[in-house]
């Protein structure tokens, strides 16, 4: 995910991002872009209770978990490019 439209923007580290600027948000909306085409979308983030945060692990564990199975790279998740139907 990235802040711009513009081709050389640094992507977003989004829950990192989340965590920074919006500490105590309940729910957060943001127009991002994603994707090599920067395509237009819109970030929904809803705060989880602390109990439910503790019992998935504590959150960014779970992302990292995931980075280091290579969940991310290229084909796998949601940041696949391409034609969809």
């Amino acid at each position: 995910m990235y802040p711009t439209a513009e081709a050389d923007t640094t992507a977003l580290a989004v829950v990192e991002m989340l965590q920074q600027d919006y500490p105590h948000a309940p729910v957060v909306a943001l127009a991002l872009y994603v994707g090599q085409g920067r395509l237009p979308c819109r970030l929904l983030a809803d705060r989880l209770p602390e109990e439910v945060v503790q019992q998935r692990g504590g959150g960014t564990a779970f992302l990292a978990e995931r980075e280091d199975m290579g969940y991310y790279e290229h084909g796998k998740g949601r940041e696949e490019s391409g034609d969809h139907h």
